[in-house]
């Protein structure tokens, strides 16, 4: 019996995400074409108290041998890191606090650091770029098998930013920061009062069994978009934001480029069809099959960067004290839904940011490595309209 799963999280919340590919190989919006998953993911029924996102059940036996990575990737690097909001919601019940453009995007770039040895629980630190060290957020790479997903993802209450304890926002006292957490696990919920579950996070289905991939699963954290950060279009200045955050690394053949920067054609494509992709079984995961497809044409795994796909997303609250807009009906503040497709490119390998991930872990200030600037400015992020 194997248990398929998307992003297992609490059933008020989850992740949004954009996969990894549709035809050809190539990379496309997970939310377009038809799905291909063979499970959909659905809340459990079981414990109120925890109600994590338990996955259905399936009977049967899939064992694959393309695609399997017996460890984690080493991640290291300088990353650009888009979260595009695709996916609205409102509790048809009251009205839907969210406005202004959509679908929007932030961009952020990262700084990312992990040991290459010593390091057997993977742990990486990830850092936007320019930003202050108490921004700096530690996690841990593991293998997305269904026991991780469901151990991981259960709804557990936070005051913390991603940053973690530096970034307790209770204890900081940050405006308008509610005192009560329980929104975090709200959920849209229907004009029969049922609660619903975001598309974004359902269509993100990860491997029931090998093989599995690789990342960070179900970063539960909150933070206030505001226009310090960079964040903020006017619509949603101010309001809290609470996460459910999933990034999964690996290679996908169409990102191969040759000493150029061109694509190779040659690698990009379906197993099948003469490429080195495949298509992880009862997902829309897209990856490289193994290096031997590549040595076979020529191609040295170096010439092929890792990626990120994953989604977050949940509650967004405006609360009074920070936004101004007046409770509802209910005495509750207002509310919504937003929920993103997450997407990462590598923009610097491993050894291009070594010098800055040691001084960062002597504690040391970090700065542009050979005279480049940084990707983006201090604060964090650029709000792009998509």
């Amino acid at each position: 019996v194997l248990c398929s799963m998307a992003v297992c999280e609490e059933r008020r919340r989850g992740g949004g995400g954009e996969r990894g590919g549709e035809r050809g190989g190539e990379k496309g919006d997970f939310s377009d074409g038809p799905a291909r998953s063979a499970a959909a993911v659905r809340p459990p029924r079981a414990s109120a108290s925890t109600r994590v996102l338990a996955c259905l059940l399936v009977a049967g036996s899939f064992a694959m041998t393309f695609g399997q990575q017996e460890s984690a990737p080493y991640v290291q690097g300088s990353w650009s890191i888009t979260y595009k909001f695709v996916e609205m919601k409102g509790d048809k019940n009251f009205p839907n606090a969210c406005r202004g453009p959509f679908p929007y995007q932030y961009t952020w770039s990262f700084d990312i650091c992990m040991a290459e040895s010593n390091n057997p629980d993977n742990f990486y630190q990830a850092q936007i770029a320019g930003s202050d060290p108490s921004t700096m957020r530690t996690q841990r790479i593991v293998e997305a098998n269904p026991d991780e997903q469901v151990s991981r993802c259960a709804y557990r209450p936070t005051t913390f930013g991603p940053a973690g304890v530096t970034q307790d926002w209770l204890k900081l006292g940050e405006p308008g920061y509610p005192a009560d957490n329980s929104w975090q696990n709200w959920r849209p919920r229907d004009e029969d009062d049922r609660q619903t579950e975001p598309r974004t996070f359902s269509d993100f289905q990860l491997p029931p069994n090998k093989p599995y991939v690789w990342g960070t699963l179900c970063h539960q954290y909150d933070w206030q978009d505001i226009a310090r950060n960079e964040a903020g279009f006017k619509y949603y200045e101010g309001a809290w934001r609470h996460e459910n955050e999933t990034w999964i690394f690996l290679r996908n053949a169409c990102d191969c480029k040759d000493s150029s920067g061109e694509p190779l054609a040659e690698v990009c494509g379906m197993e099948a069809d003469g490429g080195c992709n495949v298509q992880l079984e009862r997902t829309r995961i897209v990856q490289l099959s193994n290096e031997a497809c590549l040595s076979q044409k020529g191609v040295d795994l170096a010439s092929c960067p890792l990626s990120i796909i994953g989604v977050s997303g949940g509650p967004v609250l405006y609360t009074e004290a920070a936004t101004n807009t007046p409770k509802m009906i209910d005495g509750r503040d207002a509310f919504c839904f937003t929920y993103s497709k997450i997407t990462g490119t590598q923009l610097r390998n491993a050894q291009q940011v070594e010098r800055n991930c040691r001084s960062t872990s002597q504690g040391e200030s970090t700065s542009a490595e050979d005279g480049e600037d940084a990707q983006t400015s201090p604060a964090s992020p650029r709000p792009a309209p998509a």
